[in-house]
């Protein structure tokens, strides 16, 4: 890594890496160091889950695709008597799709939340707590239809983890 702060405890440390002072003589209207940092903050977040969105889409369509050819050729019972390899290979195949959107979700995680806590860190002193203050009244509702704070880049984990384990299981089924 270029830079880090290893102990995110000392918030001290981290905001004097970026002075919130604008420079001498410079023109009318320009923004500190902090708040432009925020600012690239903020919008790097928002390209991060913009990101966790479009590689969800593109591996939930690989896996559904693959899942079709998998079970169109175990529907085939000729196919799959007479070349039964192809079977186990289209397996290993949603295996890895699986496995690598599992482990891009886990890096969107990380970088989501590395650029959140930047802005954790830098929001105070220009916006206030805004997006470190959760507001929830603590009261889901019956049957869990109600708000909830759940993660969902983690339940997209998970399912990615699910869909992988499946594949696993197919493999060991479909050994030729």
């Amino acid at each position: 890594w270029r830079h880090s702060v290893t102990d995110l405890t000392d918030r001290q440390k981290y905001l004097d890496e970026f002075t919130n002072e604008v420079p001498e003589g410079a023109p009318p209207g320009t923004e500190s160091i902090r708040k432009r940092a925020l600012g690239e903050a903020l919008d790097i977040r928002k390209f991060e889950i913009d990101l966790y969105w479009k590689r969800a889409t593109y591996f939930w369509t690989l896996a559904a695709a693959t899942l079709a050819g998998f079970f169109v050729l175990h529907s085939r019972p000729e196919a799959v008597d007479r070349f039964p390899i192809h079977v186990y290979l289209v397996a290993w195949i949603g295996f890895l799709i699986s496995l690598a959107w599992f482990q891009a979700n886990r890096g969107s995680k990380f970088w989501q939340e590395n650029w959140e806590l930047h802005v954790d860190r830098l929001e105070t002193d220009v916006n206030g707590p805004l997006q470190e203050t959760v507001l929830w009244a603590g009261n889901p509702s019956r049957f869990g239809l109600g708000a909830y704070p759940y993660s969902v880049s983690k339940i997209g984990q998970s399912v990615a983890l699910f869909i992988t384990l499946t594949w696993f299981g197919l493999i060991t089924s479909s050994v030729p």
